[in-house]
C-alpha cells in the first residue's frame, strides 16, 4: 500500500497581540455615583455647558437659565437711572444758576450715585467722586 503524502501545515511565529472577544448583552447599569442639580427658581435651561463623564470644578458654571425676565428688569432700572441722572443735573443746573429755590435734599445732605460714581450733595455744595 502507497503511503499517504504529508499532511500541509502552515507555521507562523509566536507573538504577544491584543485580543479582544467583544459580548453582546442586554441589561441596565446603575452609576455607583450621582449628583443631582437643582435651582431654586422657576425658569427654564437654556443652554448646558458640562458633557457627560468630565469632571467640573468648583465655579464652572453648568447650565444657564432664560433670563429674559431679569434682562427687562434691568432695563428698567437703568431707565430709571437715566431719568433720575438727568433730574438731577436739570435741580442742579438751576440750583447752581440760583433760578430754583433751595432743592429739597440740601437740608441735611444726600447722596445720588450711579455704577461708578456717586454724587453728594450738602450745605457746602456739590461733591462729585469715582
Amino acid at each position: 500500500m502507497p503511503k499517504p503524502p504529508p499532511t500541509p501545515v502552515i507555521a507562523a511565529e509566536v507573538r504577544v497581540e491584543p485580543f479582544a472577544d467583544g459580548v453582546e448583552a442586554l441589561g441596565t447599569l446603575k452609576a455607583n455615583e450621582s449628583v443631582s442639580v437643582t435651582a431654586d427658581v422657576t425658569e427654564t435651561v437654556s443652554a448646558i455647558y458640562f458633557d457627560d463623564g468630565p469632571r467640573v470644578k468648583r465655579g464652572d458654571v453648568l447650565v444657564e437659565m432664560t433670563s429674559a425676565e431679569e434682562h427687562a428688569l434691568l432695563e428698567e432700572v437703568r431707565a430709571r437711572v437715566a431719568e433720575a441722572a438727568s433730574q438731577f443735573n436739570r435741580v442742579r443746573s438751576l440750583a447752581n444758576q440760583r433760578s430754583a429755590s433751595e432743592p429739597p435734599w440740601t437740608s441735611g445732605g444726600a447722596i445720588w450715585t450711579r455704577p461708578g460714581r456717586s454724587w453728594s450733595v450738602s450745605r457746602r455744595g456739590w461733591r462729585t467722586r469715582c
